[in-house]
Formats: structure tokens, C-alpha cells, sequence
């Protein structure tokens, strides 16, 4: 994409640069002529070439993936690679984050996100950073606004990826809440948690994609163990940015498409005579405004052994 505007800017320059006054042109003979005329006409076509499939009239961009040969399941490689921010898999299929599903992919995003429910709001802001093609850090700070009102106990995480294949993705993470927030007020939980899991990207084809993740944290002050899992099926459909090609050129958003989600999670406890299971479902929507920001919004309703509590989702997720 850069080089393809980057040809741009040069062939515009070149025709600026023959902007010269026609007294100063010296007369040409019909050769002369004509081998400027097929010079002109080659070194169009030749930077029609260069921009590839760049349709500015119909605004189509071609957005390309990471090229670099694929990981697949050798470890030695990839830990110390420059991270290519994409958005699309090897076979075009948009990579989006789901709602209640941690993706196996990398990025560097900032993911603010408010739930509306009846009783209590939630706002979380989170940020993804990856540090190599491999290596990503993840930092989630809550505001919680119910009987209190403030910060909730922070999150650190980091996320290794593990296998990549053309259709698939598998990445490994561990995460630490930190006890930070007041526990006097109901806003923070008062004691260290610790969680890890694998998480999985898969392209069904059609630009249809399952996401999983399967893990489990453990609250050492309660000595409790919960299996945590969740699922994410994601259909993506054609669609152009609201606010056209605006928005960071610094990396290569995916076919732009607003993606329906259809997600479930769920909590159950191990080590414990209670096997009551619960979680929520989640209905949503993504679509980027630009190339650089996402807006996401669902509805999302808990199930299982749990007071039933219903809440709307609003997300913004800008892409550095």
C-alpha cells in the first residue's frame, strides 16, 4: 500500500515537473514526437501496474496480510520478528476481536468498552500491545460505577502465540489481577487472581471464523479454581468505511466489513461439590469507521446459576 501511493506521489511529481512554458520546448520532428508519445503512454502504464488493483474512483484499496513465511509450530522462530499490524488472515478472512472471547492474535489496539446495565455500569479501557510477531502484553483497568463508583482491580497479561497456520491460529496467555481497588467500597475483590489459557482463531471459509478459549483461573486468598471457557462465531459481510480511507496508514486494516457475532461463555467451578455451571450470551456487531477505528455494539444476558442480569455493550477500538 505504501509503495502503491508512494508511486502515486512520484508519478504526480513527474507530471508536475513537465509543467514547463511551451516557448521554452524546442520543436520536435515525427520521431521525436512519437517516441515521447510512447514513452508518456509506457511510463503510465508501468505505474498503473505499480498500484495494483487501487481503484480510487470505487475506493477499493487491496489490503494485504504478513506475508513472511508462516511459524506453524516452530517455536525457534518469530520471538525477537518485527509485528506486522494486519487484519486479515492468510486467505483474506477479516481477523475481529470478539466481545467475550480474548483473540489468539496479536495487535496494538486500544479497546474502550462501556456495559449498560440496569443496576450497574462498567466501563473498561484495554490495551494490546504486541512486542514481536510472537510476544503481545495486555493491560485491562475497570471503572465500575454501581453502589460505588471507581476503579476496579487491574489486569497484566501476556500472550505468546504459538502455532500459525494458514486457517489457524494458537496462542498461550497467563494473567494477574492485581488487588489495588477498595474493598470497603465493593470494588475490589481484595486478594490476588491468576489465570491462563490457550486461545484459538479459525477460518471456516466464506470469511466465517470461530474463535475459542479454554482456561482456567485459580483465587489463591479463596482457594478456588473455575474453569473459564468461551466461543465466538463470527460472519463477516462486505462493506465500505463510513468515513472513506481516513484513519493511520501505519499498518494494513482488513477487507473492510462489518462482522455479526454470535458468542457464549461460561464459568465452572473444579475442585468443589457446587457444579452449578454459569456464564452469558452475547449478540453483536463490528464496523470500522475508518482504518484506524472500530465502533462494536451487542446485547448480552447471563444464564446459568446466577441472578439474571441483562446489559448493552458499546465498544470503540482504535488501531495504532
Amino acid at each position: 500500500m505504501r509503495k502503491a501511493c508512494l508511486c502515486l506521489v512520484v508519478a504526480c511529481g513527474g507530471l508536475a515537473g513537465c509543467a514547463v512554458p511551451l516557448e521554452e520546448l524546442e520543436p520536435l520532428d515525427g520521431r521525436a514526437r512519437a517516441a515521447q508519445v510512447h514513452a508518456s503512454r509506457s511510463d503510465s502504464h508501468d505505474a498503473h501496474s505499480m498500484l495494483g488493483s487501487l481503484d480510487l474512483g470505487d475506493r477499493k484499496l487491496t489490503h494485504r496480510h504478513d506475508d513472511r513465511p508462516l511459524l506453524r509450530t516452530d517455536l525457534r522462530r518469530g520471538w525477537f520478528e518485527c509485528f506486522e499490524h494486519v487484519h486479515e488472515g492468510r486467505c483474506g478472512t477479516p481477523m475481529v476481536h470478539a466481545f467475550l472471547t480474548e483473540p489468539a492474535f496479536l495487535g496494538r489496539d486500544l479497546i474502550v468498552g462501556a456495559e449498560l446495565g440496569e443496576d450497574e455500569r462498567e466501563v473498561e479501557a484495554e490495551i494490546e500491545w504486541a512486542l514481536s510477531r510472537r510476544l503481545g502484553l495486555v493491560v485491562e483497568v475497570p471503572w465500575i460505577d454501581a453502589e460505588s463508583t471507581g476503579f476496579g482491580d487491574p489486569a497484566l497479561g501476556l500472550k505468546a502465540l504459538l502455532v500459525e497456520e494458514e486457517r489457524a491460529l494458537l496462542s498461550a496467555s497467563i494473567k494477574v489481577e492485581v488487588p489495588m481497588a477498595s474493598t470497603s467500597s465493593g470494588l475490589g475483590s481484595g486478594s490476588w487472581a491468576y489465570g491462563a489459557g490457550l486461545h484459538g482463531w479459525f477460518d471456516l471459509g466464506s470469511w466465517t471464523t470461530l474463535q475459542t478459549y479454554l482456561g482456567v483461573e485459580h483465587l489463591p486468598a479463596e482457594d478456588e479454581t473455575e474453569l473459564v471457557w468461551s466461543l465466538s462465531l463470527g460472519k463477516s459481510l462486505g462493506w465500505h468505511p463510513f468515513l472513506g480511507d481516513c484513519g493511520s496508514a501505519q499498518h494494513d486494516h482488513g477487507p473492510t466489513s462489518v462482522t455479526l457475532m454470535a458468542e457464549v461463555a461460561g464459568v465452572a467451578p473444579l475442585g468443589s461439590s457446587d457444579d452449578d455451571l454459569s456464564g452469558r450470551w452475547l449478540l453483536g456487531a463490528s464496523l470500522p469507521l475508518s482504518r484506524s477505528l472500530d465502533l462494536r455494539g451487542g446485547f448480552t444476558r447471563t444464564w446459568g446459576d446466577t441472578e439474571r442480569e441483562e446489559a448493552w455493550v458499546v465498544e470503540v477500538i482504535v488501531h495504532f
